[in-house]
């Protein structure tokens, strides 16, 4: 019995040393938002435009990676890749969503979100990052 709790606190202490140290919220900075933000699947730019030029934009880039648009308002895109078969069982099928929001003095906040869907997973691919900088290069 003994033996074995020496072995549980040395393998313990092992583990112990061998993570990094964990930073707490304390002990950072405040994150500032900054204009451009990149999450997993979401993300967000401040152009230097018109709502209406970025929209342009928004759907050319969406056409640019085969998204066909089920959803077009003045501020909100919806689109669908196809689904194809490949290597990869079900690649392709991934939503993506364009919000835009004006805020003013010719500025406009770019949302860009990307979903997987269930079936093809593995296949999918985070579009987000892509589309966001198609619709910044078009606009510039």
């Amino acid at each position: 019995m003994k033996s074995r709790l020496s072995l549980l606190v040395l393998c313990s202490s092992i583990l112990t040393l061998s993570l990094p140290p964990i930073a707490f919220a304390a002990d950072t900075p405040a994150a500032v938002p900054a204009k451009n933000e990149t999450k997993k699947n979401i993300t967000i730019v401040v152009l230097t435009a018109k709502p209406e030029a970025v929209h342009a934009a928004a759907l050319q880039a969406l056409a640019g990676i085969g998204c066909e648009v089920k959803k077009d308002t003045p501020l909100a895109i919806e689109g669908k890749r196809s689904n194809k078969i490949g290597l990869a069982v079900g690649s392709g099928g991934e939503k993506l969503f364009v919000e835009l929001k004006d805020l003013g003095e010719g500025k406009t906040e770019v949302k860009v979100t990307t979903k997987k869907t269930m079936v093809g997973l593995v296949g999918q691919k985070l579009w987000n990052e892509e589309v966001a900088t198609q619709i910044s290069n078009v606009v510039k």
